[in-house]
């Protein structure tokens, strides 16, 4: 009576049982290798799309069923489970969905927890498929907390199985993109910028694109690289498997930053890159890594919305402010250099991106801050002399990180800069750290206007700045002069002649040089400047320690002068130049030395050479070749080929000009001269005045002192 009362039960309790759940039931097969019944899917659906208000019941009847077959191990049907859920959330209403998905992702994270990598890969493939989801409806109450942690610790997998250590970081990978897919656009969903999270995310996604073991290739099943599947071998996710594609970890991870980095707004962009600092910082990675480092930063400007680029250059700035603040003892001080160095050379490799949306204060503002690095490194090298090695390696980063930030600046910016940076410079050099800091910012000067176009002198070479320059290129040190007449040739060039006249030479033809006749504008910077840029070059050939390459260096500016401002005020004033230099070193003032005097009249003889070749005066050539030609052969050390001094052997001061050899065919006749241009039309007038100067007895007794 029992057994027929229980089957009556049965029988007639059957029919009674809701029909969502009869309709839940009926697509699980006897046997689950048979996989979804299609036909009976098709009905669940159906009555889902018409009856949204079922869904929630419907998304916890799965719920009880997949916790109940996951609890026994049945496998198979968990994964028709949730082959069933992923047709309902693609199809049904996306403004009805909130309440099933609630229960979808108690269900995702129920298998996500689960110790069974195929559960965690098919968990991490459904959850792919659902953030590609828009929702309509705002989400008061979702939260990923749990989501975040655990895609981020399956980043971190490190299964003993290399192929399944590699899906489920691939699977990690991929659910931390779809975490992030969900929750940027949505405003409720802000925490997810937090640092809480983004201090899982961020260095989740370094780990695998620094980890240079994940080279071998994880196999997917979908060639749907957003929803793509990842599968065991063997596992019923893959039995109908369409054909695999590669995926590898490194490159996932670099495509989630840079989607990452993509979504961040202004306010944001420092909870993206205060991770990556630290990551970088705990790891060592400044030092070690620099490629990486490099490369990581790279992508980070290059995804990151353009006018938001100089905020990651202001915060990595920032950063390298905290290394310089730090007291550490000396072996630590070491180890900070290089990681200043490490963060310097990062900065140079990215502040060219950044430096065509800066404008205005910002970029004298990361201008005056590389200059506070430098100021700053100068000091340390006073305090700490064994690590001046280091410090003038992160010196070297720092100029050059100056030098790639203006490259890509407009020129009218690059001109204020270099006049920003000549404010900088200490006027004096009394102390040594004032030298160093002054022979620093002279060289960050250089890299500047080594990629500025000048179109116009008046432009490029402002009075201020050009008395300034002046003034520095008679600086008691040789290399600081040296510099100086550098950042004269990179403003005077314009027409690409620096290479062909950087060696004075008398023995032979110079290359072609390009040569315009002097625009209106380039006669009138001279008649204003000329006159003062010569009775400096005046004074500097007669500086004592002047070495060869000073002395290649003044052929050099002359030249220059003599090519972009071709006009006849400029030859006569350049050859007065020559002729009263020449008298110099025949006179001998100021104590000079027998080699002093040869450089000199070596000097003389380039630039005269360099004239005849530019000016169609066959007189003058004639006898410019003649002189050239007879101290070739009597006193060869006349001639800057053969003259010690410009091949820097400053110890040797031969006696080079002996009372027998002091005839006048040795040097260039004023007289003759004065003629030749007198009958070619030419003012020579001026050619009978001396240069004048007081600055260089002053200076000339100051470099003796020293």
């Amino acid at each position: 009576m029992g057994i027929l009362l229980e089957g009556c039960c049965h029988c007639c309790c059957s029919p009674l049982r809701a029909r969502y759940k009869r309709l839940v039931d009926n697509i699980f097969p006897p046997d689950p290798q048979d996989g979804l019944i299609k036909s009976n899917m098709e009905k669940l659906t159906y009555y889902a799309t018409s009856s949204p208000e079922k869904l929630d019941r419907i998304g916890d009847y799965f719920a009880h069923k997949i916790a109940r077959d996951l609890a026994r191990h049945y496998n198979g049907f968990v994964v028709i489970a949730m082959e069933a859920m992923d047709v309902l959330l693609l199809n049904c209403n996306s403004q009805s969905l909130n309440l099933f998905i609630e229960s979808y992702l108690k269900i995702v994270q129920l298998l996500l927890e689960s110790q069974d990598p195929e559960m965690q890969l098919i968990a991490t493939q459904s959850f792919t498929k659902f953030a590609n989801i828009d929702e309509d409806t705002p989400s008061y109450h979702r939260r990923y907390d749990f989501f975040v942690s655990k895609f981020s610790s399956l980043c971190h997998d490190n299964n003993t199985d290399l192929e399944i250590r590699r899906m489920l970081r691939i699977s990690g990978l991929k659910g931390l993109k779809g975490v992030i897919r969900k929750t940027v656009s949505d405003d409720l969903q802000v925490d997810i910028w937090d640092d809480n999270h983004m201090d899982k995310i961020v260095p989740s996604l370094l780990y695998n694109m620094q980890d240079i073991n994940q080279t071998v290739a994880i196999t997917i099943t979908s060639p749907d690289s957003a929803s793509g599947s990842l599968a065991l071998p063997g596992s019923p996710v893959s039995k109908s498997a369409p054909g695999p594609l590669i995926e590898i970890p490194s490159v996932v991870a670099e495509e989630n930053l840079k989607e990452l980095v993509g979504k961040a707004s202004f306010g944001n962009i420092g909870s993206v890159i205060r991770p990556v600092l630290k990551h970088l910082d705990h790891h060592g990675m400044w030092e070690t890594s620099e490629e990486f480092a490099i490369e990581v930063f790279r992508t980070i400007m290059n995804s990151i919305q353009s006018q938001h680029s100089y905020a990651v250059v202001q915060i990595l700035m920032g950063h390298l402010d905290e290394k310089s603040k730090m007291k550490t003892g000396q072996q630590q001080h070491t180890s900070n250099i290089r990681v200043k160095t490490g963060i310097a050379t990062v900065l140079s490799q990215i502040v060219a991106i950044t430096a065509s949306e800066s404008i205005g204060p910002i970029v004298l503002d990361i201008i005056n801050n590389l200059l506070n690095h430098l100021r700053s490194s100068i000091n340390n090298c006073q305090s700490n002399a064994r690590v001046s090695d280091a410090e003038k390696k992160y010196q070297e980063t720092v100029i050059n990180s100056l030098g790639e930030f203006t490259n890509n600046i407009p020129d009218y910016q690059k001109i204020e800069i270099m006049m920003f940076i000549m404010s900088r410079v200490p006027s004096s050099s009394a102390s040594k750290t004032d030298a160093l800091f002054q022979g620093i910012l002279l060289r960050s000067l250089l890299k500047v206007s080594a990629t500025y176009c000048t179109v116009n002198m008046n432009q490029a070479l402002p009075s201020a700045f050009l008395k300034s320059l002046l003034q520095f290129s008679l600086a008691a040190d040789p290399s600081t002069r040296l510099t100086v007449q550098h950042i004269f040739h990179q403003l005077l060039d314009r027409h690409n002649n620096l290479s062909k006249i950087s060696k004075p030479v008398t023995l032979s033809v110079l290359p072609g040089l390009t040569v315009e006749k002097a625009f209106r504008q380039d006669v009138m910077f001279m008649k204003k400047h000329g006159i003062e840029i010569l009775a400096n070059i005046f004074e500097n050939s007669q500086i004592a320690n002047n070495a060869g390459d000073n002395y290649c260096s003044l052929y050099t500016t002359v030249g220059l002068l003599f090519v972009e401002m071709s006009s006849e005020e400029v030859l006569t004033e350049t050859i007065r130049l020559c002729l009263s230099l020449q008298d110099v070193a025949v006179s001998g003032s100021g104590n000079m030395s027998e080699g002093h005097k040869a450089a000199i009249h070596a000097l003389v003889a380039a630039i005269i050479h360099l004239s005849c070749q530019l000016t169609s005066i066959p007189a003058l050539a004639s006898h410019v070749e003649e002189v050239i030609k007879i101290r070739n052969k009597k006193s060869p050390w006349m001639l800057p080929e053969s003259n010690r001094y410009y091949n820097n052997h400053l110890g040797r001061r031969p006696s080079l000009i002996s009372a027998a050899e002091q005839s006048d065919d040795l040097f260039f006749d004023k007289n003759v001269i004065v003629e030749v241009l007198r009958s070619t039309g030419h003012d020579a007038n001026r050619l009978l005045q001396p240069f004048v100067t007081s600055t260089v007895g002053k200076l000339l007794d100051y470099t003796l002192r020293r």
